[in-house]
């Protein structure tokens, strides 16, 4: 983006109707254009007339676009009177001032008791609200004139592409080989390729709000939630941004430093979700294990044969995984609202760009980062009551442990088409009457009996001992889904 430089002089209405000032003072290359401001004045294209309150909340934000100088007058006839000057003062303010320890709305503040315009980062000291003296504004003094209007110069908004060529290169390398990845994950689509994790993100994201109001604070900014949303979502602001007390100019370093930190959160973020797709994988798997007990139905494989199932596009149902992909999607844009590079330009007062003056840097927005914990806490609360649901009892829980799946998967011997037919999870009869045999097969099944011995195997048994277990005993208790 771009911000503009802009002068503050504070005039008598005499300047305006062509009055005399000080050229000797005030004409010089690096200074505001008195003269074209003072002819230009009537001119209401390129000038709008201001009340004190609109004039300083239209520059109370430190990074001004759309506007630059600004004529405070005063109709005190008396202010300037003894030099001859209708130029009572002139003062400038600056996008980078805040890198220097210096207020950039110190005029505002110019005539309140006790304030300092060098706030110094590291002292306390605190920055200009202006919104306490918007309160105020009737009484509104600069340099002990009062102010009754400002003329407020208008100047359009500009912009500009700009792109690192070495960091496009980087990206385009990373996109091409994330979509090898995806091709050969789809063409081959052996296994799910996620693993189980933690949500922690969410302390970290709290941590750094803290971090950011605290930082409000210390410069004496409100922190109430109408405070920060008139802040901005997402907007830079020079009140909110990271390193405040270094100087953070246009060089490849800090570009570099600042594109990896404001995108180091995305990273995070991508493998929180595949933790998370995890969690609810093994939750939805136990809950379709558990339903072979109650319900004949055909097996899910990735290549499906004669009556099986295919899976899951997206590995999970379409009624979890779609609100997954949307939450996900949601939370990638409000991270990327809540800290993002902050590169700003900066034009003078004359409306020229001075390449010197650019800095790059990472801003952030305490209220996206508020909607963050909000919504990372109801994906949270989401996970926490699906996995209160209760698993449909009478089988025992296997999970994705092979030798428990293997256990349960030796249907009777003239079960040959069980794989590819519909099947169902119970105890199928056997000669052997003392230890029963329970598997998935096609054929007819009836619950395992409460206090019977079940094997995996039909009859198996080793060294004159049962390897029979009570099935019914951890099938019938109903678990959770965690």
């Amino acid at each position: 983006m771009s911000a503009n430089e802009y002068s503050v002089i504070v005039v008598t209405e005499e300047f305006l109707s062509g009055g005399t000032w000080s050229r000797n003072e005030y004409d010089n290359p690096e200074g505001p254009p008195l003269q074209f401001l003072q002819d230009n004045a009537s001119n209401t294209t390129m000038f709008q007339n201001l009340s004190t309150v609109d004039c300083i909340t239209a520059y109370q934000n430190s990074l001004v676009v759309g506007r630059r100088n600004i004529l405070a007058v005063t109709t005190n006839r008396d202010a300037g009177k003894a030099m001859n000057n209708t130029v009572v003062r002139v003062m400038s303010s600056s996008p980078t001032d805040v890198l220097w320890d210096i207020d950039p709305l110190a005029w505002i503040c110019d005539d309140i008791p006790g304030y300092n315009s060098s706030y110094l980062f590291n002292t306390g000291l605190k920055l200009c609200d202006a919104n306490l003296v918007i309160k105020s504004a009737s009484t509104w003094k600069i340099s002990n004139q009062k102010i009754d209007y400002c003329l407020s110069e208008k100047v359009s908004e500009e912009c500009k592409l700009q792109f690192s060529l070495n960091l496009m290169i980087v990206v385009i390398s990373c996109n091409v080989v994330k979509m090898l990845c995806l091709f050969f994950t789809v063409w081959k689509q052996k296994q799910t390729l996620v693993t189980i994790g933690c949500i922690a993100a969410l302390c970290i994201t709290s941590i750094l709000l803290d971090q950011g109001v605290q930082s409000l604070k210390q410069f004496g900014q409100p922190t109430s939630v109408g405070a920060l949303w008139s802040m901005g979502f997402g907007a830079v602001n020079a009140n909110a941004i990271l390193f405040p007390g270094t100087r953070s100019r246009s060089t490849p370093a800090t570009l570099l430093r600042s594109v990896l930190l404001g995108n180091l959160p995305q990273v995070i973020l991508s493998f929180l979700y595949l933790m998370y797709n995890s969690l609810y994988t093994n939750m939805l798997l136990a809950h379709e294990w558990s339903q072979f007990a109650q319900v004949r139905k055909a097996l899910r494989v990735t290549s499906p044969t004669g009556r099986q199932r295919s899976t899951y596009f997206l590995q999970l149902p379409y009624k979890y995984a779609i609100p997954l992909v949307i939450s996900s999607g949601l939370m990638h844009w409000l991270v990327s609202q809540s800290i993002f590079l902050a590169h700003v330009t900066v034009l003078t007062n004359r409306g020229v760009e001075d390449p010197a003056a650019d800095m790059t840097t990472c801003g952030y927005s305490c209220i996206a980062i508020i909607f963050v914990i909000i919504v990372g806490s109801l994906m949270v609360l989401a996970v926490i009551a699906t996995g209160f649901r209760r698993l449909d009892p009478g089988i025992p829980l296997a999970s994705s442990c092979s030798i428990a799946i293997s256990a349960a998967c030796h249907p009777p011997q003239d079960d040959v088409n069980a794989a590819i037919l519909p099947v169902m999870w119970g105890a199928v009869e056997e000669k052997n009457e003392d230890v029963g045999h329970c598997t998935f097969t096609s054929m007819e099944v009836t619950p395992p009996v409460k206090g019977r011995l079940y094997a995996g195997l039909a009859g198996h048994t080793s060294g004159g001992k049962s390897t029979a277990v009570d099935l019914t005993e951890c099938g019938n208790g109903g678990p959770s889904w965690v």
